[in-house]
């Protein structure tokens, strides 16, 4: 007893070791993220050490925007802790291929029964069952799914090369049968020369009725219901068949394979890992033009309670609740984290280059900056970053170091900066001596388009979105945080974005609130005249009358009643706040 104690004493302090060297391992590579590494890791502990003792398994939800590291995280922390041929992932936005849920799901039936597996189900958003705003339901056709959630046992219907083989088997000899051959004790008594022409074995002359080439699938298909486990076991049963017996034989065989096999993934971690935009709702919001900080500072707000609520629009509450209380929040990531993954990711690019050529490159802050004002889009995650810096730096090297033997001069180090003209300025340097300078035309997307393009768009653009803007100075006591007549991104003009300091909306916000969003309409009017109005008027009367009817939605009828006079009001009401 006390030696099975110290055993599992060790087994426990190493395994403790390995999975507290994978979370200082994750937190080095993965930027911005520790505290989802921190939870995850905590998370799976008792599964890493103890997993025998689990009845039931353990599920863990990574919820977050596209590209902060959800999937690549889990791929990454298996490696770190060597169970990589125990690990399956199941992507359930991919209906055919390698990563298909059919597929995948194949393989890891094939894995032994009762035996511990880490199981991803990636892009888990894309299996919902409810859609609309009613949450009619739709066809469910990964009901396997909730119930490897749930208890971990599962019925599986695997596909076996075996039984097709065999049917056909059957079905030819059940012909030869009907064309008047005779057997006894599983061979041809008559009709051997039909039988020679029309199987394999005319040559060897073999008059066996179920030649011994199915044996091998007949164990494989049937042996362990059947106790089946050398070809000579096969052949003592065969052997004692007429044909009518070896064909109901093979159907026996047959049925049996075809049956569901019972699979037990009960001791298995399961991780869930999906996209909300139900939760995320920032994600739609004005990517390019708002500082990953803002983001970040949004995210943070997303509870346990509010992922639940977007579940809801897409999944019964019964399946909501196989999914367990443990649900990691992934949050956008700030500016800090940016700059850091792409000085990481600069460094890589120079050690590379240090051990190919025995050149160091040297990126200047300026750098850093460029690829962050090119490749942030906070929605969007890390991605867009990588891209920008083969677009931007990776892309330019072999052109870079070409330079040195055009100029024939003994360069060991190059200073690479950036300074607002479209180019890349290199110094090519021995030691700390510049010898030459030279630069590189890029091209650049975003800078591009944030320039000011000072036609009559923006002209109209910049005195709309004012008018949001002045009222909601004068009427909400709030100077908005970001005021564009130019954007990035090609579905805004512009944008006010107002960050209110309290979160509460009370009934008598209502008249502000609906007069800062019909700023811009009587700021058009005011300045351009009323026939001039733009497509943007339309959009804001639109969320004007979303606002009051989701109001009206949650009001009392006293509060009903005011604002349905409100609603009808809307119209005109844009000429009392032409007034202010």
């Amino acid at each position: 007893m006390e030696t099975n104690l110290a055993q599992l004493k060790n087994e426990f302090k190493t395994k403790t070791a390995v999975l507290e060297n994978a979370r200082i391992t994750l937190k080095q590579e993965f930027i911005g993220i520790d505290e989802p590494i921190n939870a995850i890791i905590d998370n799976m502990n008792s599964w890493f050490t103890l997993s025998k003792i689990q009845e039931r398994p353990l599920v863990i939800n990574l919820w977050g925007l596209t590209g902060v590291g959800k999937t690549s995280l889990i791929k990454r922390l298996i490696k770190l802790i060597d169970l990589e041929n125990i690990f399956y992932r199941l992507d359930l936005g991919q209906t055919e291929g390698k990563n298909s849920i059919t597929r995948s799901l194949s393989d890891l039936c094939e894995n032994s029964s009762s035996a511990p597996v880490i199981i991803a189900l990636d892009e888990f958003q894309h299996t919902r069952t409810l859609e609309g705003p009613f949450r009619k339901e739709k066809e469910d056709k990964n009901r396997v799914i909730w119930e490897l959630l749930d208890s971990g046992i599962i019925q599986h219907d695997m596909f076996r090369f075996g039984v097709w083989r065999l049917q056909e088997t059957a079905q030819k000899l059940q012909h030869l049968l009907a064309a008047g051959i005779t057997v006894k004790n599983g061979k041809v008594t008559n009709g051997k020369d039909l039988f020679f022409d029309e199987t394999d074995t005319k040559e060897s002359k073999s008059n066996l009725f179920l030649d011994v080439s199915n044996y091998e699938f007949i164990i494989e298909l049937a042996g362990n219901v059947m106790g089946f486990h050398l070809k000579s076991d096969v052949e003592k049963v065969v052997l004692k068949m007429n044909g009518e017996e070896t064909i109901q034989f093979l159907k026996k065989v047959v049925s049996n394979a075809q049956k569901p096999v019972k699979k037990d993934f009960s001791k298995a971690l399961i991780f869930v890992l999906g996209n909300l935009d139900e939760a995320f709702t920032m994600s739609g919001d004005y990517a390019m033009d708002i500082d990953a900080d803002d983001f970040y500072k949004s995210s943070k707000k997303i509870t346990i309670f509010k992922i639940k609520k977007a579940l809801k629009a897409r999944f019964r509450d019964e399946q909501i609740a196989r999914l367990g209380n443990i649900h990691v929040i992934y949050p956008s990531l700030h500016k800090k984290a940016y700059q850091k993954i792409i000085e990481n990711e600069l460094v890589k690019v120079s050690d590379n280059i240090l051990k190919m050529t025995d050149i160091k490159l040297e990126f200047g802050t300026s750098i850093i900056q460029l690829i962050y004002n090119e490749g942030v889009y906070p929605t969007m995650g890390v991605r867009p970053v990588l891209t920008t810096i083969n677009h931007l730096i990776k892309s330019k090297i072999s052109v870079i170091i070409s330079e040195i033997f055009n100029q024939n001069k003994d360069v060991n180090r190059i200073q690479i900066n950036y300074e607002e003209a479209d180019s890349l300025k290199c110094d090519y340097k021995y030691e700390k001596t510049v010898l030459f300078h030279q630069e590189f035309p890029i091209e650049l997307n975003i800078q591009k388009n944030k320039s000011n393009k000072k036609d009559d768009m923006q002209s109209i653009v910049a005195v709309h979105e004012s008018g949001h803007a002045i009222l909601a100075a004068l009427l909400m006591k709030t100077v908005p945080k970001y005021v564009y007549s130019n954007s990035v991104d090609d579905n805004f003009n512009g944008f006010v974005l107002t960050q209110f300091k309290w979160k509460y909306f009370s009934k008598k916000e209502l008249i502000p609130r609906v007069a800062m969003i019909l700023g811009g309409i009587a700021a058009e009017e005011l300045i351009f005249g009323e026939e001039n109005k733009t497509a943007g008027s339309e959009n804001d009367i639109e969320k004007a009358t979303e606002m009051i009817l989701t109001m009206l939605k949650k009001a009392d009828l006293e509060a009903q009643i005011y604002l349905m006079k409100f609603l009808l009001q809307i119209p005109t009401y844009i000429y009392t706040v032409k007034e202010l």
